[in-house]
Parts: C-alpha cells; structure tokens; sequence
C-alpha cells in the first residue's frame, strides 16, 4: 500500500513497531521522503509509550519512480509497549508504584507530557519517603528520562532496589500475615468494643516488642517485618504494624510523621469512640507503659510534617479505660 501523507504512513510504522517489534520496517509513500525528526514525531504522537521502547531509530529513502519506499531500522530496549503507562495525572503515579513494589518488579515505567515533568519528580520524590514502600524492602531508587527532539511526550524509568530477593519477599510477606493474624486473634479475645481491642494491641507491643535494629537483617527495622516478626525495629517499623494490625481489625489508623529533638519520628492517629488522637507505641515499649503517650490531642514535644485535616478528640483516655475493664 501506498501512503499519501507523512501522517498515514507514520501511523502504519508506529503500529507495527508496537505491536510486532519489527526490526526492520519498510512503507511506500507517494510525496517525497520526510524529514527523520518530523516522521518520528508523528510515530510517538500514535504511540507515545515507544519512546520508552526504542533504543535506536535511523531511515533510508529510496526512489523507486512513481513513489518513494521509505526503510526503517529499529533497537529496542527490553520495554514492552503495552506494559507502559501514559499518564496525565499525578494522582497514577503513587498507585503504579505501588503496585509494581508489591510485585517486587526492578523497574516502574511512564510516559507523560513534557509540561508535568517538573511536578512529576516531585512527586516521586515525596512517594519514596512514602511509609507505603517501607515494607516493601525498597533500599532506594533511581530516576532515568528518555527524550526525543520535537516531541511533546517524555519517558521516565524509576528502578527499585531492595534489601531482598524475590523469593525472601515472599516468605517475609508471609511471616507478616501469620503475625497479623495471631496478634489480631489474642485481641479479639479482650473485648469486642474497638478501643478494647486497640489498647489490647498496644499492650502487646509493649509486653512483645523492643527498639533497635537487628545486625543480620540490614533495614528491616524500618519495616513492619521487623517489628511483627523479630519483634524488634525503629519508630517507623513500630508504626507501619501498628497500623497493619489496625487495619485488620477495621480500625481507621493513619501514619504519622514528624519531627521530635531535630530528629524524625513516627507515631499513629486513631479513631475510637467518636474521636482521632495519637498514640506513640515506640514511646510506650520505651517506658513499658501502655498508657504512655495514649491518648494525645496537643504535641508538646514534636511536630507534625503531613498536614493534619480533623479535629483531635480522646473519648478514652487513661481514666476510662481502668474505670472499664482495659487492664
């Protein structure tokens, strides 16, 4: 077939490339050959998601008389096309990381406009302080772009590394859920009303659980893991289980972050009994106290670094508490 326009006959070459990542493509035109930069410009506007895709691109123009046969030569990378994202919203962005950390998956793929790119570093940037990908076993990440002159569209690479293999996130994955479900069974035993099952938590942090790190199992303190199954980690680990545990026990439990002494800390938001209010379970295994630190409606001692949009209200402080029975 013979194409009339420079756009008909990159729509037919973008197509091919996606689907059939062909190495070599050839396509008949009627006009003369285009420029390089233009034609490939019409191929990533018909699918953006090969600017991730292609390593390589270079075009040899032959005339055959009446026409032109236009021959393309194509590297690509290990990129599948259709396992790629074009995104338009900041919004996709934690949800796609998200779902690829879970899937232990090396690499997040994206393709979006040019004009996000500022806002779009941005929000990986935050995402990756994000206690979401702690227990992941996430290391750290790096950040790579692809562009192409004279296109609108831009693709972006973030690479995970981890502190464990696939197999080993798996087991730790499991060892969690065993965890959860054995300390969400002793709870249920106090009572059925939701703060006494959330007290109940909080002690058995308190009588089970120790601060620090453990020296054969680098990074697994800021982990839920750590807490959960070593039974030991950092303020950040303690939190991500707490609000683990809270979580299956239908408990609404936010994380909280912040800053205590110039140094970062991290506590929980509940809401029981009509209320939100903190609750710092690493304070309270620090004084094996379960009363310690429960029940906060005012920081004297830290502030808080996530905006805050409700009300704090502690409709079971330690008084209600003795008074009925949570000890």
């Amino acid at each position: 077939m013979v194409y009339k326009t420079e756009i008909e006959a990159a729509t037919f070459v973008s197509d091919v490339m996606a689907m059939g990542r062909e190495s070599s493509i050839s396509v008949m035109m009627a006009s003369s050959p285009p420029n390089l930069e233009s034609f490939t410009n019409y191929i990533f506007s018909a699918h953006p998601e090969l600017i991730a895709c292609i390593e390589n691109l270079s075009m040899q123009a032959i005339n055959l008389g009446a026409w032109y046969e236009l021959i393309f030569n194509i590297a690509y990378t290990e990129v599948m096309p259709l396992s790629i994202p074009i995104v338009n919203h900041l919004d996709s962005i934690q949800e796609l990381m998200v779902r690829d950390v879970k899937l232990h998956r090396r690499y997040t793929h994206i393709v979006f406009p040019n004009v996000l790119e500022d806002e779009i570093r941005q929000a990986i940037e935050r995402f990756t302080e994000s206690p979401l990908l702690l227990n992941c076993f996430i290391q750290g990440t790096t950040v790579s772009v692809r562009r192409r002159i004279g296109c609108d569209q831009m693709a972006l690479q973030i690479k995970y590394t981890y502190s464990c293999n696939y197999k080993d996130f798996r087991l730790r994955t499991l060892q969690m859920r065993q965890a959860i479900d054995e300390i969400v069974q002793l709870t249920k035993s106090s009572g059925i009303e939701d703060w006494k099952k959330a007290f109940s938590v909080v002690k058995y942090c308190v009588q089970h659980w120790n601060y620090g790190a453990i020296d054969e199992f680098s990074g697994i303190e800021f982990s839920a893991y750590g807490a959960l199954v070593h039974h030991t980690a950092v303020c950040m680990g303690i939190t991500l289980a707490v609000c683990a545990i809270f979580s299956e026990l239908g408990i609404p439990c936010r994380y909280i972050r912040g800053v205590r002494d110039g140094v970062g800390h991290a506590w929980n938001m509940v809401f029981l009994r009509g209320g939100w209010f903190y609750i710092d379970v690493t304070d309270a295994i620090g004084r094996r106290n379960p009363f310690y630190h429960w029940g906060m409606t005012s920081l004297n001692d830290r502030t808080v670094s996530d905006q805050i949009s409700v009300s704090l209200e502690c409709n079971c402080p330690e008084p209600f508490l003795r008074t009925n029975g949570a000890i």
